[in-house]
């Protein structure tokens, strides 16, 4: 503001401050400044905890069809690819189920449709291994890749596997390698 340090120890003097009274109300101040960051800081990490719910929740929740309750999660932030306890991703368990609202859901807010989990399943691959075989044309619609890479499986031998030869079918006419 224009002081020097001379007109401060005036001013200082004025007032009746002393330069040891000066320099507990600076330090005061600074401590006062690094508690409300640290609140700020613990408030912020409190949020992002509050938008991400631990793997086995998230999971029951989406098996169970809670739209509302994953829509809020995404809308507080929670990744759209983010990982249950088992099968995988959102859109992985709702193809597994057939829940297309659920899958536009995370869909609509940049789920990968090709995200693959640790044993490299896809959501078409869940959605074919159930015999959802509207799931599995939405999938595709949507980018969905038909094959793997060589030696693993695919969404065709889960179909295949699992007996649903309706959904074999639509993968083959759709580009599926029989020689996969």
């Amino acid at each position: 503001l224009g002081y020097t340090q001379d007109s401060q120890r005036q001013l200082m003097r004025r007032v009746g401050i002393d330069d040891a009274t000066w320099k507990s109300m600076v330090t005061m101040m600074f401590i006062a400044t690094a508690v409300i960051i640290l609140l700020l800081a613990v408030l912020m990490l409190r949020k992002l905890r509050a938008a991400r719910p631990d793997p086995v929740t998230f999971g029951i929740q989406v098996e169970a069809g809670n739209h509302s309750q994953v829509r809020q999660w995404l809308a507080e932030g929670l990744d759209p690819d983010y990982f249950a306890d088992r099968i995988g991703t959102g859109l992985m368990i709702a193809a597994w189920y057939g829940d297309f609202p659920m899958m536009q859901l995370f869909v609509a807010r940049g789920a990968d449709v090709n995200k693959a989990n640790e044993l490299g399943e896809r959501a078409i691959m869940h959605a074919a291994w159930q015999g959802r075989d509207e799931a599995v044309r939405w999938l595709l619609a949507r980018g969905a890749r038909v094959n793997s890479d060589a030696m693993q499986w695919s969404a065709l031998h889960y179909a295949a596997f699992a007996g649903h030869g309706t959904v074999a079918t639509l993968l083959l006419e759709r580009g599926a390698d029989i020689n996969a």
